[in-house]
Formats: structure tokens, sequence, C-alpha cells
């Protein structure tokens, strides 16, 4: 019986180098964009309290990752990207006057002008967004074990609706009334395994109105 004979090393190692270049050529980063760019800071402040609903002070976050940042020019959004350690970047910029915004319509008042003509531009001021004395949340740091108490003040009655969101504003705990009446709105949020230990916001939409604090879920 004839048996066939092996492969010689030499030729398994004579394909080494085509397969090597051909792995390679794939980790080549993509270009970046031509133009002026405009990068910037975010600072994020949120109000401390005790179980009781007692502010303790402030903290100020400087390096949330993953918030969405907007671009404007003339009111209409040109760019958005997200925040990396607390820092964000548009690339290719073209020549004009803008304004930085968060893409959150309850923070849509916190805006940072810019003007761009042939260089790049870092805002030196940061994009910084402060507490509503409006919205109370406690405890806030919070733990799995603790019970979030969300309050707002709804002034006359109405639709109310509250949720907890990721800091790319995506919903983890809607709620809502459809005819609340003109008192205290009361909420409680559990946090669950399915929540990642890390920063939130909280948002109670009152006629339409949002309200947003920034929360921090710990261990």
């Amino acid at each position: 019986m004839h048996t066939k004979p092996p492969r010689p090393a030499w030729r398994a190692l004579a394909l080494l180098p085509v397969l090597t270049l051909a792995c390679g050529s794939s980790t080549e980063p993509e270009p970046v964009p031509a133009g002026p760019q405009v990068s910037g800071r975010l600072e994020i402040v949120a109000t401390l309290t005790d179980d009781a609903g007692i502010e303790t002070g402030q903290r100020t976050v400087t390096n949330a990752t993953g918030v969405p940042v907007q671009l404007l020019r003339s009111g209409s959004v040109v760019a958005t990207v997200s925040t990396t350690d607390g820092q964000f970047r548009f690339f290719g910029v073209a020549a004009g006057d803008y304004v930085v915004r968060l893409s959150e319509p309850g923070l849509a008042a916190f805006t940072q002008p810019v003007s761009v003509t042939t260089s790049s531009v870092d805002v030196a001021s940061p994009l910084r967004i402060e507490p509503s004395p409006l919205l109370l949340t406690a405890p806030n740091p919070c733990t799995r074990a603790d019970e979030l108490a969300i309050y707002r003040e709804v002034p006359t009655p109405g639709p109310v609706a509250a949720d907890v969101l990721t800091l790319a504003f995506d919903s983890t705990h809607p709620f809502s009334v459809p005819n609340h009446p003109a008192t205290l709105f009361h909420l409680h949020w559990f946090p669950d395994p399915g929540n990642p230990l890390g920063l939130y916001w909280v948002r109670v939409r009152i006629g339409g109105i949002d309200t947003v604090e920034l929360v921090d879920l710990g261990s």
C-alpha cells in the first residue's frame, strides 16, 4: 500500500510571510477627515445627598465617557460625537460660527459657542452641566442595596414622565403618570444586576419640559 508523503516543512513556512501581510492590512487606521477640528471638555456637576435627601456637597465629573455632544450651525445639528474620558472632538469642521451642546432636551440650555476660521479650535472653557434645583435624588451616590428616591414638585395637574438613562441617554427605567395632581412627584428606582455600576441620568418630564440630574450607582 502506498502512502502520501508528508508535505515538506519548507512549503508551510513559505506561506507565513504572505499570511502575515494579509492580516496586517486589516488593522490600518481610517484616515482623519481633512480640515479644522473642534475639541473640548465636558464637566457634569452632580448634587450629593444622604439617605434623608439632605445635600452633602457636590461632585464634578470630568471623565464621563459615552455622552453624545452635538455641533450646531444656525440651529441645525451638523455633527454628533460621544465623549471619551470627558473629551469630545469634531473633525473636518468648515469655517463658521457654531454652538456645542448635549443632545438631551433638558440639557440643551447648556451650550458653548465656538468660531472656526482655518485652524483647529480647542474650546478653552468646558461645557459645564449644572444640577437643577427642581429635582432631588437621594441617596447620591446610591448602591444596589439602595432605593434611589426621585422627587420633583408638580406645579399644575398633568402628565408626568420619569426615566433613568445611561450616559448615552438610553432608557433603562421608564415610568409615567397620565394625570398627576399638583403635588410632589415621588418615584423609587431599584437598581438590579442588569444595571452596570457607574453614572446615570435621572430625567423627569413635566409639561413637556425636562429636568435632568446625574446620579452615581456604586458598588
